[in-house]
């Protein structure tokens, strides 16, 4: 009897182990004026860039996508205050923006200087983009037009709570008119229709940790359009994107993006998460200063509140690894000079504990 209970309750925690984890709101990013969150780092893949965790779906599975290597960029949410005026003007009511990195391509013009607009219903049961906004420059031009992008209906990303074969779809679309001058007015339309499947779960491994994960996959329909007086030219796409979402992480822990066609996805994007440095800041702390910085590697740290007792230094990396540690032992107050000119260029994050306090703070070696 006692090897039946021992059994049932070593079952019972192998299942719960192997469960899947369920996202809600809460999981995802929702800056405000009053309490902003800060910059999430993401790493796009430059090396070790392959198909393999796209083709793996289904329950309990696990992804190796630890060769891949790349480089760091900042993943920012703001609030709409922080949003040029005239986008903050027609996309009022949402409740943060994420500017879009690199030039983004509507109808056959560039898009530059872009955010996109997000929004959570009221009840908090799904995130939607409501719209991007940025400067449209169209083949031909010299001068790019502020457009303002209104979904007609909203793109759904999530519905929450986000569980395992959880399937819904969205319609939307937008309608804009831009005015060209003396060359009259060109007419901007997209259609598109957004299917979502969460259809994985499990452990993901990368570069920068291992997480219990849902997988979404994610395709579109889509049309652009530029109308003009002398007809309407229409630019087909197909986008596929799939994201691999952990608990707490706000960004995904994995996502790649591409395009469907008629051979199958080809992917043209890979980003992975870094580390978040949630108490990060990236302005003065009072009582601690660092200068100069950014430096050459050396770094003179002046922590001008009395301590009795030990103090730790360490020195992170975007990814969250430990590139240095110090150890003092202080009676008053802390003058160092940190040497860290061993280190490579790039920006780094120092961590001062004391009395079981910590102090973050963004430095940059050159």
């Amino acid at each position: 009897m006692k090897n039946i209970t021992c059994f049932l309750v070593c079952l019972g925690l192998y299942s719960q182990c192997l469960s899947q984890i369920t996202l809600s709101r809460l999981d995802f990013p929702k800056p405000t004026s009053v309490s902003t969150l800060p910059d999430s780092i993401a790493f796009t893949a430059v090396n070790g860039f392959n198909n393999n965790a796209s083709a793996m779906n289904g329950p309990n599975q696990n992804w190796y996508e630890t060769q891949l290597q790349g480089s760091a960029s900042w993943s920012k949410f703001v609030p709409m205050s922080a949003t040029p005026l005239v986008f903050q003007l027609v996309f009022l009511s949402c409740d943060f923006a994420k500017p879009l990195l690199g030039g983004q391509a509507l109808g056959n013009g560039t898009l530059t200087d872009a955010y996109e607009y997000y929004n959570y219903s009221n009840n908090n049961d799904r995130l939607e983009v409501k719209g991007f906004g940025g400067n449209l420059l169209i083949p031909g031009q010299t001068i790019a037009i502020p457009v303002p992008a209104v979904y007609s209906s909203p793109d759904v990303l999530y519905r929450f709570p986000l569980m395992y074969d959880n399937k819904d779809s969205s319609v939307s679309g937008f309608d804009v008119s831009v005015p060209l001058g003396g060359l009259g007015n060109i007419q901007i339309k997209r259609s598109q229709q957004r299917v979502n499947h969460v259809d994985a779960w499990g452990e993901l491994s990368i570069p920068t940790g291992t997480f219990e994960v849902l997988r979404i996959k994610s395709e579109i329909q889509r049309t652009d359009s530029l109308i003009t007086t002398f007809g309407a030219l229409p630019f087909n796409s197909n986008p596929i994107e799939i994201r691999w979402l952990g608990q707490e992480k706000k960004i995904p822990v994995l996502e790649m993006i591409g395009l469907n066609s008629g051979s199958g996805p080809s992917w043209n994007q890979m980003n992975y998460w870094g580390w978040n440095p949630l108490s990060y800041s990236g302005t003065s702390i009072p009582d601690l200063n660092i200068f100069p910085n950014p430096s050459n590697g050396l770094f003179e740290l002046k922590f001008e509140e009395v301590v009795n007792g030990p103090l730790e230094i360490r020195i992170l990396d975007l990814s969250g690894k430990q590139a240095a540690h110090f150890r003092f032992q202080v009676n008053g107050i802390l003058s160092e000079l940190l040497p860290l000119n061993h280190l490579q260029a790039g920006t780094y994050v120092l961590k001062l504990n004391y009395d079981g306090k910590e102090l973050n703070k963004k430095i940059q070696i050159q």
